[in-house]
């Protein structure tokens, strides 16, 4: 589900070959990035990892490789990894892919970090309030934070 709308990110942010497609701007950095997308479509994981990352040395900021690195890692179940490059790429740009503050907040309910997974829910309802999906099971996750919380410190 989150690859579909990574991959539509990438496809409508390549609409206009003289638009700037990427929040970064360094020409070296996107070639890597376009490279590393074939690797990934192809399955290739481990060179996708490499790649990504080799993106992210030559431009910290390509908000893309992060949230990239994010779902890949969320697909091989490192969530610790998934969580760092989710977090920077949400930190680069708050509003850029508001869906990364969404992502993140399950990861913390998973690890069972209540009050952040409360933070970056409310965080996401306050960045992206047209998003009619995905609000009700943010406001339903806080909600289930707060129980949680409450049911340990009241077994």
């Amino acid at each position: 589900m989150k690859k579909i709308a990574v991959i539509l990110l990438i496809i409508l942010g390549a609409g206009n070959a003289n638009a700037q497609r990427y929040y970064s701007a360094n020409k070296k950095a996107i070639a890597q990035y376009e490279k590393t997308i074939k690797y990934w479509l192809q399955g290739k994981t481990v060179q996708a990892i490499k790649g990504f990352e080799k993106t992210l040395e030559i431009a910290p900021d390509f908000i893309e490789a992060n949230f990239m690195l994010g779902d890949i890692y969320i697909d091989t179940k490192d969530m610790e990894k998934a969580k760092k490059y989710y977090l920077n790429g949400v930190l680069t740009d708050s509003s850029y892919y508001t869906k990364g503050w969404y992502w993140l907040a399950n990861i913390e309910m998973n690890d069972g970090n209540y009050d952040m997974a409360k933070q970056y829910f409310s965080i996401f309802l306050t960045l992206d309030k047209d998003n009619k999906d995905l609000q009700p099971l943010a406001n339903k996750g806080i909600k289930e934070a707060e129980f949680r919380e409450y049911a340990i410190a009241n077994p």
